[in-house]
């Protein structure tokens, strides 16, 4: 992978940066945690729902006989980055956020520290180990990225019999900051 091939898309508040590859594929990179995630190689080895019949059912749509070919086709269409933005902005994804005593962050943070000028974020420090408001900062996402330890942690999705397996590798942060 090379970051001359990804191209940042978009943000979240806590530093979820969604980037684009040049072949079409989407990948995020949580700065807090040296994350970078295959979100196309998710979606595109996720299996078939084992209760394909019930959401059907639950549509009041019959099921094709085709059914599973049309979810394994449309899982390998390209992505929309527009879908993407979509979703990134909604609502309903901000409040389920929460902290590791299941209380809602994003208000806390923006109580704590006040609201989001442009290009800042909330910063958890990684070091911290509890995911609570007190241990975030705002910074400028620039400032968030000198934050980079040497090494990356990569995950991505393969196909194996069938069933999604995740994988993760570490990778060496090198020219990226």
């Amino acid at each position: 992978m090379n970051a001359d091939d990804l191209a940042a898309f978009g943000y979240s508040s806590l530093g979820a940066v969604n980037l684009w590859h040049k072949t079409g594929r989407h990948f995020t990179f949580s700065l807090d945690v040296a994350l970078l995630m295959d979100l196309t190689s998710r979606s595109r080895t996720d299996p078939p729902p084992h209760d394909l019949e019930e959401i059907y059912r639950a549509a009041g749509v019959d099921m094709p006989q085709n059914a599973v070919e049309l979810i394994l086709e449309a899982r390998s269409a390209p992505e929309d980055i527009w879908n993407i933005l979509l979703a990134a902005t909604s609502t309903d994804s901000y409040k389920a956020i929460y902290d590791d005593s299941g209380k809602a962050l994003t208000p806390q943070l923006r109580r704590g520290l006040g609201e989001l000028s442009q290009n800042e974020i909330y910063f958890r420090d990684r070091n911290a180990g509890k995911n609570t408001a007190d241990h975030y900062q705002k910074l400028k996402i620039s400032e968030a990225v000198s934050h980079m330890p040497d090494e990356i942690y990569y995950s991505f999705a393969v196909e194996v019999g069938g069933q999604q397996q995740i994988v993760s590798q570490t990778i060496p942060a090198g020219g990226v900051r």
